[in-house]
């Protein structure tokens, strides 16, 4: 008995340490743990904490070979801007900061699916460039020589004095509550 609960109890202590990435690239951290999905998760509302301005953008990206699709959450800070993109499970497809001063892209999770050297470095050069689209008002960026188009599409939120605290379901009017039992033929 005292065996099993040590072993127990070293099992729960026991977790998979995180695995260095090839090239450098720093310590892989699953989607769940990223710091950056976090911040973007936690941060809706923006501003409270001292931090800028959250803006939501519903975002397609369309290759010739496939497609992503999803929301683009960007939180608008003094140099610097950080962004994540959920698909539709929300599972992240990219953290990403954009360093306004030096006009640099810092990709920090892309999903393993895109997560080569070549795809990355396309990504970095769109995503600044879309982000300098974005600032101009301009929602919609093409990267003409590999034939990848950008759409991110603001999303507004109601203010929450405009949510309803409740939700009122209207009665059908074909549905009748009686006891009585359908005639069969």
């Amino acid at each position: 008995m005292l065996l099993g609960l040590l072993l127990l109890s070293s099992l729960q202590t026991l977790r998979p340490s995180p695995q260095p990435l090839p090239e450098g690239r720093g310590v892989y951290t699953s989607a769940a743990e990223s710091d950056y999905s976090l911040l973007c998760r936690e941060g809706l509302g923006g501003g409270s904490d001292g931090s800028g301005p959250v803006s939501r953008f519903s975002a397609f990206i369309s290759m010739p070979r496939g497609y992503v699709s999803g929301l683009l959450v960007l939180l608008h800070e003094e140099e610097t801007i950080k962004g994540s993109l959920f698909n539709e499970f929300g599972i992240t497809a990219l953290d990403f900061t954009y360093d306004r001063r030096k006009d640099k892209v810092k990709l920090h999770t892309v999903v393993k699916k895109m997560d080569r050297w070549y795809i990355r470095r396309v990504l970095r050069r769109d995503l600044r460039e879309v982000l300098k689209c974005m600032e101009q008002g301009d929602s919609l960026y093409e990267d003409k020589r590999y034939h990848i188009n950008y759409k991110f599409t603001p999303i507004d939120f109601p203010e929450s004095s405009e949510i309803p605290e409740t939700l009122e379901i209207p009665e059908n009017p074909e549905i009748t509550e009686s006891s009585e039992s359908p005639e069969s033929p």
